[in-house]
């Protein structure tokens, strides 16, 4: 009986060094060792926070879910073809990238096609032109993978202090997006999701958001 005691508690070692299962990911703001799905997390949570770095070679930003770092967003200014923004979670997916196309169609100022990890066409959005010269911020439509058209974004105000909705089709808000007060560092915003169906993918307002940014500092 001693030996097979003994043996059991072998295989039982063995076991549970071997199973296979998940190693827990430490999240980065605490000090437990509670596993985390960083896309779930993102794709779930109410708030959403974009923090831009203060240093950084180019358009660099963290992304926050409910106050937890779940990803980053990379931003690359390319003379020659135009701004390259790629959103990633933590555990290294890239969740997508934004190209803008070098304003090659009349009736936007500029566009941009959101790829997936494969580079496959998944969206596009646009700055409407016509409006924006008159208007006091911007509006960018969303559009799938066959330019139809999915919602809509309107922003009053191109300076410090904006506050602005993304709608669909039908005119509800399914995001708003506020841009906090930051005393000394990169600029701050917070997403509040209000339709977790929106067809307006949560990645597209994300990069949106970043593309937004980048476009104000500019004119600075």
């Amino acid at each position: 009986m001693k030996t097979l005691g003994t043996l059991l508690t072998a295989l039982s070692f063995l076991t549970g060094c071997t199973g296979g299962t998940t190693q827990p990911v430490k999240p980065e703001n605490n000090n437990s060792t509670e596993i985390i799905n960083y896309e779930q997390k993102l794709r779930t949570a109410s708030t959403i926070t974009i923090s831009e770095y203060v240093i950084s070679l180019g358009k660099d930003y963290d992304i926050l879910a409910d106050g937890v770092k779940v990803g980053t967003v990379e931003g690359k200014n390319l003379k020659l073809w135009g701004d390259v923004f790629t959103l990633k979670i933590l555990d290294g997916k890239v969740l997508a990238s934004e190209k803008e196309n070098k304003r090659i169609l009349f009736q936007y100022n500029r566009e941009a096609s959101v790829h997936d990890v494969n580079d496959t066409i998944i969206g596009y959005f646009a700055e409407e032109k016509f409006n924006d010269w008159l208007s006091w911020g911007y509006i960018f439509h969303f559009y799938d993978a066959d330019r139809n058209e999915v919602g809509k974004s309107q922003k009053i105000g191109k300076g410090a202090w904006n506050y602005h909705k993304l709608f669909d089709n039908q005119g509800n808000t399914d995001y708003t997006v506020d841009k906090k007060f930051v005393m000394m560092g990169g600029d701050k915003y917070e997403i509040q999701v209000h339709d977790f169906e929106s067809a307006i993918p949560l990645e597209q307002a994300i990069l949106l958001i970043c593309v937004e940014d980048a476009i104000a500092d500019a004119n600075d």
